[in-house]
């Protein structure tokens, strides 16, 4: 009950901190961990290239992560559906206007790494940053996309 107490609009309510605990516990139950991301987040900023997230995710999900995997404390930037002047998930464009903003560069100069090509690769696209599709698991392919790009990773 206490979170909604602090949650405007959201009534204090037994059925409503039932509500809120279901989301909190499907959220972490989508939160997952790739040892070799973390490893290629480190080489793209030893190569300094500015890397950050931008993810239809809710808050559950990312303290959750936040409290699992250190790769967001890795990350330059993060935006968010729910983030001031974005207020909308992908596909729409408002997100990936606001990654480019903040990486500091121009869109063709950016890569959306994405695993759904629909609301991360062609919106991506849509404003001119070039795109990965991620297949989960398959970091070779990964690493032979950025390759033609001319990025190199081990």
């Amino acid at each position: 009950l206490n979170f909604c107490k602090n949650q405007e609009g959201i009534e204090p309510t037994e059925a409503n901190a039932q509500i809120v605990a279901n989301m909190r516990d499907q959220a972490e139950l989508l939160v997952k961990s790739f040892p070799e991301i973390e490893s290629i987040i480190k080489q793209l900023k030893e190569q300094g290239y500015k890397v950050g997230l931008a993810s239809n995710s809710s808050t559950f999900a990312i303290e959750n992560l936040k409290q699992k995997i250190a790769i967001l404390n890795l990350l330059d930037f993060c935006v968010f559906s729910y983030t001031e002047g974005v207020n909308e998930v992908k596909p729409g464009l408002k997100m990936f206007h606001k990654a480019i903003k903040l990486a500091g560069c121009k869109p063709e100069e950016a890569i959306m790494v994405g695993d759904k090509k629909e609301s991360d690769i062609d919106p991506a696209k849509k404003v001119g940053m070039k795109g990965i599709l991620y297949i989960p698991g398959d970091f070779k392919k990964l690493k032979q996309d950025f390759a033609k790009f001319g990025i190199q990773l081990k």
